[in-house]
């Protein structure tokens, strides 16, 4: 079983308690009772699967590393291409018995370890899902919605909770999906390069040259290229390669042999000059290589964005969105007016949003609030350096907030509900101090779709100018035009040193282009053009 086919399988546990929730009735316990036993029974197949196919894929992955490193002694004149090699024989020697061994232990100790936790977790979770929608009965927030709604809340609530099974030293909370694919890989590599050092060792093989993929990143540059010892007391400098590499999940550094009888003397000077430069803090990369390396990853976490973006979306909608990820892919990039209406349905927009209230007044509009592609460079810089300095508390926040939360959240901030528990105070708190963080050191200019309703409601209040709840935006007018088939326009003229943040590293719906505004922001009119339908605003600091 491959590490993607381990996430897949983890996928569809997921879906099969998304499904046995939604056929639960959270209001019978009995029901309750059999949900938790159905959920444990999966975890006990999983952890069974996992138990069954692990060692054979380490087996496997070993297996064909005894035969690469066959080729390469063999390449490098060690022992000669007549010699009778079969892996399935060598293998069962004593040095690869108990080294496939000690690798397949330690992954099915930390794999069990990772199912186990993730169980605890889901009854977790599902304890608290349960209890978030009970208060939203009980503070009229579902009034009339029928049990199967109900269980499908309850549903939609537990995917948003992640499914933890691993916290690292600095707090941060790993799902089990991505633990147990990350542990999966890592040890496949490991079982690959041991058999590769094994080998090497009954050969005698005292140095090895590092090898692996171009571009890479820093950490595997610094020993791309470079001979080390592999024991002590050598010229060459010396790390232990077993438990040096894999360097980190993705990292793929392998090694061939570096035989000194077989190399010119002027060769070896080379590689021990360039070996004994070896420095664990510099980047060898040349800038085109990094700019190579980073446009890889790139277009990488993108896709792993837009398929994360498009299983929330076909897990919220099933038959009335997207039937596959091509079709996801394909809608958002050349149809995007059907892309955001997927988007309203998935959200469940409200009609209106009625904290927001107005002053007449019409300054003159300032040229120097409108957007240039250098304007939004440098926001998208300073988004992206703003979520990696926030707390995993906070960056969780906001990350709910983004997904689902809003809903509950906003409406308790405009007073539409109350009796919110410490939790959810916590959560709002927590998202008012992770946007205050954000510096926004240029002026800039958003965009909000508001229905007739709402900008109707906005022309005749007559209160403060406030907005009470978070208020979402777009920096980019289509986003805003095509969110949901509105009548109006906002555009929001956000000052220097404003309060809010941009959300794209954050949000779970990065295509969004989000810029959040802080609870309780002040504003005022700029103009409200009725050809055109749309309202300018302006934020008060």
């Amino acid at each position: 079983m491959t590490p993607e086919q381990i996430k897949a399988l983890i996928r569809y546990l997921l879906q099969k308690i998304d499904i046995y929730i939604k056929q639960t009735n959270i209001t019978d316990e009995q029901q309750i009772n059999k949900l938790y036993k159905q959920v444990d029974n999966l975890f006990k197949e999983l952890d069974a699967g996992l138990s069954n196919t692990i060692p054979k894929e380490l087996y496997n992955d070993y297996l064909q590393g005894l035969s690469d490193a066959q080729k390469l002694l063999i390449q490098e004149s060690v022992i000669a291409a007549a010699t009778k090699f079969n892996p399935k024989q060598v293998i069962n020697s004593a040095i690869h018995v108990t080294s496939l061994t000690n690798i397949v232990t330690d992954t099915m100790l930390d794999l069990t370890a990772a199912v186990r936790t993730a169980k605890a977790n889901a009854n977790k979770n599902i304890k608290k899902v349960l209890n978030d929608v009970n208060k939203e009965i009980n503070n009229g927030l579902l009034v009339g919605m029928p049990n199967k709604e109900v269980s499908k809340r309850v549903a939609n609530k537990f995917a948003d909770e992640k499914l933890t099974a691993f916290v690292t030293k600095d707090g941060k909370h790993l799902p089990l999906d991505f633990y147990a694919e990350t542990v999966t890989r890592t040890k496949k590599q490991t079982a690959y390069n041991h058999s590769h050092l094994n080998r090497y060792k009954e050969h005698n093989v005292k140095h090895v040259y590092v090898t692996g993929n171009i571009p890479t990143c820093e950490t595997c540059a610094r020993y791309r290229g470079r001979v080390f010892a592999t024991e002590r007391g050598d010229k060459f400098p010396y790390i232990n390669l077993y438990k040096t590499f894999p360097l980190h999940p993705n990292c793929r550094c392998n090694f061939r042999p570096f035989v000194l009888k077989f190399k010119s003397k002027s060769e070896i000077d080379m590689h021990l000059k360039k070996s004994k430069t070896f420095n664990v803090d510099d980047d060898p990369r040349t800038k085109e290589e990094k700019e190579k390396y980073d446009n890889i990853q790139k277009a990488q976490a993108k896709a792993r964005r837009q398929a994360l973006s498009y299983n929330k979306m076909q897990r919220r909608l099933g038959k009335n969105g997207p039937k596959s990820l091509n079709e996801y892919i394909k809608v958002k990039n050349t149809d995007k007016v059907k892309y955001y209406d997927w988007v309203a349905k998935m959200k469940g927009l409200l009609p209106k949003d009625k904290d927001v209230t107005i002053n007449k007044t019409v300054p003159i509009e300032k040229p120097n609030f409108k957007m240039t592609d250098k304007k939004i460079r440098k926001l998208k810089e300073a988004g992206e350096l703003w979520a990696k300095d926030l707390t995993e508390n906070e960056f969780i926040a906001v990350s709910k907030y983004t997904l689902m939360d809003y809903e509950y959240i906003n409406n308790y901030l405009r007073g539409v509900i109350t009796g919110i528990d410490d939790d959810q105070k916590e959560l709002i708190n927590s998202i008012s101090v992770a946007l205050n963080k954000f510096k926004l050191t240029e002026p800039i200019q958003v965009y909000r779709s508001i229905d007739i309703s709402e900008y109707e409601y906005l022309i005749d209040n007559k209160k403060s100018n406030t907005f009470l709840s978070f208020t979402s935006t777009s920096i980019d007018k289509e986003v805003a035009e095509n969110i949901d088939d509105r009548a109006k326009i906002l555009k929001i003229d956000v000052p220097k040193g404003a309060k809010g943040a941009y959300l794209e590293y954050v949000s779970e719906f990065s295509e969004e282009l989000e810029f959040l505004l802080d609870k309780n922001t002040r504003f005022k009119i700029i103009s409200d053009d009725e050809a055109t339908g749309v309202l300018h605003l302006e934020v008060l600091t």
